[in-house]
């Protein structure tokens, strides 16, 4: 695995499920404690020495692109390169960000869904898992309908990746953090041409992933290691972040 310089994070999404909170404002920019979600991923980004960062706007983008160039640039000490990818078409899925970002993936990079709050620890993990590309997995939590899970061999390499998998057959959740070496980006990025091209809405990018883990062996599982994390889909699960993941983490913010 080359040095990991640049980070793409996928901000497009309405945040419908948020209700009013979301109204005019990317659900990334929602605080938790004392930073927004957005920020606390920059500042564990530059935890680990990131500094090229490729942010993939839809939904109140500009808002998005302001905060970014305004207020998270002025988090850290080391300067910030930001780029900004905009999709206008919502209704595709997040599949078709990752389609739009592909020319930002000419290097080994961390993809980011923008409404993961986590343990920076995490990062150091990803950061030194011996593996190209590795997606972060909760292998310790119960699963049920609503997550991304995954199905390894021998509890390594990654084999299927599906919202549909049956919990009592899977081996772990995705935690919406992964780092992919461009070979196979660019292996995952033919996936989703294939994928939009059948026109069947939405799609998950993880759609196209699961295609490419079906047919070779180039995704493993990196553990959190229990290490607390959340990914912030409703009003419950932001009171959640903020009441019971926020004391687990905020020491490192």
């Amino acid at each position: 695995m080359s040095q990991l310089n640049k980070a793409i994070i996928f901000a497009a999404g309405l945040g419908s499920r948020m209700g009013p909170y979301t109204k005019g404002l990317p659900k990334t920019l929602l605080a938790v404690g004392n930073q927004t979600i957005f920020d606390r991923i920059i500042l564990g980004l530059d935890n680990i020495g990131i500094s090229d960062i490729v942010v993939v706007t839809g939904y109140a983008g500009s808002t998005l692109q302001s905060h970014a160039l305004s207020c998270s640039k002025n988090l850290v000490e080391h300067d910030l390169n930001f780029e900004f990818v905009t999709n206008d078409n919502l209704e595709i899925g997040n599949i078709y960000s990752f389609w739009l970002a592909r020319d930002k993936m000419n290097e080994d990079f961390i993809l980011f869904n923008s409404d993961v709050v986590f343990d920076f620890g995490v990062l150091a993990l990803l950061k030194n898992n011996q593996n190209p590309s590795a997606l972060l997995i909760d292998d310790c939590k119960p699963l049920g309908i609503e997550e991304m899970k995954v199905k390894t061999r021998d509890g390594q390499v990654i084999k299927e990746i599906r919202k549909e998998l049956d919990p009592s057959e899977a081996d772990g959740e995705y935690i919406g953090i992964m780092k992919i070496s461009r070979d196979v980006a660019a292996k995952v990025t033919k996936k989703a041409e294939q994928l939009l091209s059948q026109h069947k809405y939405p799609l998950y990018y993880e759609d196209a992933f699961d295609l490419v883990a079906k047919e070779e062996d180039c995704f493993f599982a990196c553990s959190t290691n229990g290490l607390s994390w959340t990914e912030i889909d409703t009003i419950d699960d932001m009171n959640y972040a903020r009441n019971i993941i926020l004391p687990q983490i905020e020491t490192l913010v």
